[in-house]
């Protein structure tokens, strides 16, 4: 019975969670995610403050926030709130990532996947006969994901 309980437990969680749209981000936000992360990453290294929140688009669709440092560093931030602040973070940054530069490649995967799966979790039937499905289960799991990923955009911009 405790089993159930909880199972039901998580299963409105990831109702709740997944019925809600992402969070986007604005430029403000992405400046001062990046400022608290190097704040809070000493072994990054001390790399000044955040100077710029460059928007990285594809097909109309932001992708990411590239937020250079006084540095020449530059943090790579989520587009929206239910993906985990910071992607990537590299110590010198020349400008724009070229087409076919390995980063970009990692980038535009990371982001596709995290959108697809969140995506198809919201998707998943609610239920399929009695008890608790299988789909309910997932939807708990990237439900949690998200939640921890919007929990630490919290804890960064404010």
């Amino acid at each position: 019975m405790r089993q159930f309980r909880k199972l039901i437990a998580i299963a409105v969680a990831a109702v709740s969670v997944l019925g809600a749209r992402a969070g986007a981000i604005s430029s403000d936000l992405a400046l001062a995610a990046a400022n608290a992360w190097v704040a809070a990453n000493p072994g990054f290294g001390a790399r000044g403050a955040a100077v710029s929140a460059e928007a990285e688009y594809e097909d109309a669709t932001l992708q990411w926030w590239v937020v250079r440092l006084a540095d020449g560093g530059a943090v790579f931030v989520a587009p929206e709130t239910s993906i985990d602040p910071v992607l990537a973070a590299v110590p010198q940054y020349a400008g724009a990532l070229p087409a076919a530069h390995p980063l970009r490649a990692i980038l535009r995967a990371d982001v596709a996947n995290r959108r697809r799966v969140i995506a198809e979790a919201s998707a998943t039937p609610r239920a399929r006969g009695a008890g608790v499905s299988s789909g309910l289960i997932t939807n708990a799991a990237v439900a949690e994901a998200v939640s921890a990923a919007e929990t630490r955009w919290a804890k960064l911009t404010t």
